[in-house]
């Protein structure tokens, strides 16, 4: 599972936006892929509405972020949120690995468990170098998961089951910042993932349930109307 997210994961980008003080903070995560020949790009629409009043950007190829122009599609019933890329802003991306369409799919029927990558960048990870630079770091979660008939994902998270570093100290686990990434799925045999199978972009991360020790997120189920309605809006001609 490890080497096959890590063919996948830098499709994941960090989404940013100013504080009160002008200085860059983490607000989300975001993936990019090709759907129909276009240049798309995901997030979870919560990240949109919890910041309407401040502009969000991305990191450009030269490090310096750039702002998204043009309009989101949104999907509040599924907290998800789309948009065709501008020429500008895929040259602005060129560092970026795009998705192929063929990744986004299921890795399981609904209601079969599969193990499942959550993919983003916690806001706990960010650090602020300067009043202008942010250093950013991904991270990247795995335990089983299903998906239902209403097209939600459910990861079993636990927060105090953190990792252990070279001190021997725990490092709590944190979802916050990771809404809008990736959750990349393999089918399981019982306990073990199975061999020689292709990771699936199976959905994307939404909200942590605190109660239920979950990561609830999107699957590609509902998210492929999103994107269908997306194109279909901003024409076919590829970019």
């Amino acid at each position: 599972m490890d080497a096959e997210v890590e063919r996948h994961r830098h499709s994941v980008i960090p989404i940013i936006a100013p504080d009160k003080h002008r200085r860059p903070v983490l607000v989300g995560s975001a993936v990019v892929l090709i759907y129909r020949g276009r240049k798309v790009l995901v997030t979870a629409e919560h990240v949109l509405s919890d910041n309407e009043n401040v502009p969000l950007a991305f990191f450009g190829v030269e490090g310096w972020s750039r702002p998204f122009g043009g309009d989101f599609r949104v999907s509040a019933e599924h907290d998800l949120a789309a948009k065709l890329l501008a020429p500008m802003e895929t040259d602005a991306l060129s560092h970026v690995p795009f998705l192929p369409e063929f990744f986004l799919g299921r890795a399981a029927a609904v209601g079969e468990r599969f193990y499942a990558s959550v993919t983003g960048y916690p806001a706990t990870a960010a650090k602020r170098m300067d009043s202008v630079t942010l250093d950013t770091r991904m991270d990247v979660y795995s335990n089983f998961a299903t998906e239902g008939l209403d097209g939600r994902i459910s990861v079993f998270f636990d927060k105090k089951e953190g990792a252990v570093d070279k001190t021997g100290h725990t490092n709590l686990r944190d979802p916050i910042g990771k809404s809008g990434g990736a959750i990349f799925g393999l089918p399981v045999d019982g306990h073990h993932v199975r061999p020689q199978q292709m990771a699936r972009l199976v959905g994307i991360p939404t909200r942590w349930k605190r109660h239920l020790k979950r990561i609830h997120g999107s699957s590609a189920a509902v998210l492929t109307p999103l994107l269908d309605s997306l194109i279909a809006e901003g024409g076919q001609s590829a970019a």
